[in-house]
């Protein structure tokens, strides 16, 4: 058991280390390749309970604000592996009318996987507010996941 717990730890310094380096650096590509490895690991749970869930949800939004396509794209589907506490922080980003719209697009897609009455309601505020067809459409596309909650929401609005 200590043995376990040692290698843990070297696991999770080792995984900081990286990160940190990967952040200092902008290379957002590699940062976004360290924070797979984290979330898709075994010791997923030991790192976050570590360095805490809000680290690695600044990580990856971090990546989606400055990353290039490929970045966002591989971010999206790790940050909903971080269920609903991501939830407050992406629907904040989506709402941003200053953020890059590829930024919002993709915070859409990611809410869209992240089914919750919040997410429900932050996709439907946007269908209202959003002039940009493509935004719209990945709106839309995500609420269709959400299945019976967002129905009579979509029907108004095709009305």
């Amino acid at each position: 058991e200590k043995a376990r717990r040692n290698e843990t730890i070297t696991v999770m310094a080792h995984f900081l280390d990286q990160w940190q380096q990967a952040e200092s650096q902008g290379d957002w590509a590699l940062l976004n390749h360290y924070l797979q490895q984290a979330l898709l690991s075994n010791q997923f749970e030991a790192l976050l309970s570590e360095i805490g869930i809000d680290r690695c949800l600044t990580l990856a939004i971090a990546i989606l604000e400055a990353g290039d396509f490929r970045d966002r794209w591989d971010v999206a589907k790790l940050l909903p592996l971080l269920g609903e506490p991501a939830i407050p922080a992406l629907v904040e980003l989506l709402q941003d009318e200053e953020a890059d719209l590829e930024t919002r697009w993709f915070v859409a897609r990611i809410l869209g996987e992240l089914n919750s009455p919040t997410t429900t309601q932050a996709l439907i505020d946007l269908l209202y507010t959003s002039s940009d067809a493509e935004l719209n459409l990945m709106a839309a596309e995500a609420l269709a996941k959400a299945g019976k909650e967002a129905i009579a929401a979509l029907t108004n609005l095709l009305t």
